[in-house]
């Protein structure tokens, strides 16, 4: 649930006479429960006109301890800040600081039904049974007659208490569960900084590093302020230059690497280090084609350990930004920072020319020297023939680079020569693993042979999309069949269209009852879809009448047949109710031209695999 929806649902809760239950904020540990209390209580929680009481069950273990631990939470503007954080341990030393007596009028009036809130932190933290946890929380709720907000890892707690379901019931009836909003968290970090210059550095980049967590999957917002707070710590120990702005991409990948492989284990402090070591991080640990030291040049198996670290962590890709750099090696090992020496190999405040690609140093063709030049355009070719580009966009960026210099008789080759480069080179790329991504940037007028490399960049790109559209729809198959993976919103695809209903039907037969019913349970919500007709299943009828025709095969005659049996009966009904419906929706009695054509591509592409 959204930040947004979470305050919603609090202030409304909040805003009510006390209902009698509580209200938990549910959330995996490291999403930022308490981060985002924290926060309610200092923005909107004000507008309410409310006083909280928050305590965090962590440690305890009694009833004593709880009421300790809330006493002490009520009466923390008067209590010292450093008798205050000794926590329950020392209560009655604070009672002696304030000189207040427990019954005394004046405190109990502080607590008042409507006006205070109790909030309970890290309850699956609590050290004693849940049921001494659960009366207390009740006799907030009943006896004291106060909201009350829970806070928990329900994952954990069920784990930690096997009664916790019973008694949550008998407790909470409103709850949101909080998922990460890495971006406010982000700001909520950086701004607290002291120093100006890195708070507006990391600010300035917060929208590439939020990009980075997220695509990274990094969303314990404990990771992330300790990446953030290992990146203020460098940053502001190096020697800015004026009016600098850093560039963070590299550090902060590698700063990224170092937290989290250290957070799995101390142990990996060693193999981060030895990363940094190598000559070429990209050549040692990248999976993509000769990018890779072969794992019989590895003697100690170390670099092959690293690199699985690397892949576990899902940071491959990163490692062909990181740099070969002794100092940022030794300060993981926990030896003395360089922070300028680290700047350094990492470009913070700039960009050497040898670290960009070809295709982006041709970006600045006139300010490069004839040698600078002839590298680059000798690079950009070699990376087109050896089909090193990802991308069908750089493809065709490097061909408009590479034919308007060769149209200045600065390459040493024709135009036509240079069409014939991408036209060879295009026909042989292979699609796996390429982004078909296609734009003609700045309204790019076609002359004849620009016209050849664009319907050839066009027909790669369908071919990509083709190839993913394939794995799409046999990644789709598997978790209908074989039950491998989570369905989702999968209904709304057809990925039988031209499947061959055969094979299908073997699959299913290996899979058993459980695939047949799956299979049947994915046509159910097929037929239950209002706008099949806008939704391409039209060319599906055709496999849909093959295998149920297949499906009969399986009815046998008696009184009674097996469990498997009855599956294929319902396939068979729903595959059947499917064709009609479609029929019905086209108001047709024959199949229409459409689905011909659509039958005829399917067995083209079968008679093809």
């Amino acid at each position: 649930m959204s930040h947004k929806r979470v305050k919603e649902a609090l202030s409304d809760y909040l805003s009510l006479p006390p209902p009698g239950y509580a209200f938990l904020l549910e959330g995996r540990w490291g999403v930022g429960k308490s981060h985002f209390w924290r926060q309610f209580i200092s923005k909107p929680f004000t507008k309410l006109k409310r006083r909280d009481i928050s305590i965090s069950a962590a440690g305890l273990s009694t009833l004593e301890d709880l009421e300790n631990a809330l006493f002490l939470a009520t009466v923390k503007e008067a209590v010292p800040s450093a008798v205050r954080e000794t926590c329950s341990a020392i209560w009655k030393a604070a009672l002696r600081v304030v000189k207040i007596d427990p019954d005394d009028i004046k405190l109990k009036a502080a607590v008042k039904s409507g006006t205070t809130v109790v909030c309970i932190d890290d309850v699956e933290r609590f050290g004693g049974d849940f049921q001494v946890l659960f009366g207390f929380i009740k006799n907030l709720l009943d006896d004291a007659q106060l909201h009350v907000v829970i806070i928990a890892d329900e994952q954990r707690a069920i784990t930690r208490f096997t009664e916790y379901k019973d008694y949550r019931e008998r407790i909470v009836q409103k709850w949101a569960r909080l998922t990460p909003d890495v971006g406010a968290f982000f700001d909520d970090v950086v701004q607290g900084y002291a120093d100006q210059r890195v708070r507006e550095g990391l600010l300035a980049s917060k929208e590439w590093a939020v990009n980075f967590f997220e695509g990274r999957q990094i969303q314990n917002l404990r990771t992330v302020r300790a990446i953030l707070d290992e990146m203020y710590a460098l940053l502001r120990a190096m020697t800015w230059p004026d009016d600098a702005v850093p560039k963070i991409k590299r550090l902060l990948s590698a700063v990224t690497f170092y937290a989290m492989a250290t957070t799995k284990s101390v142990s990996n402090a060693e193999r981060v280090s030895q990363a940094f070591l190598q000559y070429d991080p990209s050549m040692a640990f990248g999976i993509l084609g000769h990018h890779r030291v072969p794992d019989k040049d590895d003697k100690t198996g170390e670099l092959k350990a690293i690199r699985e670290l690397i892949a576990e962590l899902g940071l491959t890709d990163d490692t062909y930004n990181w740099p070969h750099s002794f100092v940022f090696s030794a300060y993981v090992a926990g030896n003395e920072l360089d922070a300028d020496a680290i700047a350094g190999d990492f470009l913070v405040f700039e960009k050497a020319f040898e670290d960009l690609s070809p295709l982006k140093r041709l970006e600045n063709s006139r300010h490069l020297t004839d040698e600078e030049l002839t590298a680059c355009v000798d690079g950009l070719r070699k990376q087109v023939e050896e089909h090193e580009l990802e991308s069908v966009q750089e493809l065709w960026e490097a061909y408009c680079r590479l034919t308007d210099l060769s149209g200045s008789l600065q390459t040493g080759w024709t135009h036509a020569e240079c069409q014939k480069i991408f036209l060879d080179a295009i026909h042989s790329y292979q699609v796996e693993g390429m982004n078909s991504a296609l734009e003609n940037f700045w309204d790019r007028p076609l002359a004849v042979g620009d016209s050849a490399v664009w319907k050839a960049l066009l027909a790669l790109q369908t071919k990509i999309d083709d190839f993913e559209g394939r794995k799409r729809d046999e990644a789709l198959q598997c978790v209908i069949i074989e039950g491998k993976g989570l369905m989702r919103s999968g209904h709304r695809s057809a990925p039988f269209t031209y499947a061959d209903p055969t094979a299908i039907h073997a699959r299913l037969v290996e899979a058993g009852r459980d695939g047949i019913w799956r299979m049947h349970e994915f046509y159910m919500k097929r037929v239950s879809l209002s706008d099949m007709d806008e939704k391409g299943f039209t060319a599906e009828m055709s496999f849909a009448r093959r295998l149920a025709a297949l499906a009969d095969k399986h009815k046998t005659k008696g009184n009674k047949i097996t469990q498997e049996e009855a599956a294929w009966r319902a396939l068979s009904f729903k595959l059947k109710t499917f064709v009609m419906t479609m029929e019905k929706a086209h108001a047709l009695q024959s199949p229409p031209a459409s689905l011909k054509k659509a039958e005829t591509r399917a067995a083209s592409n079968q008679a093809k695999t």
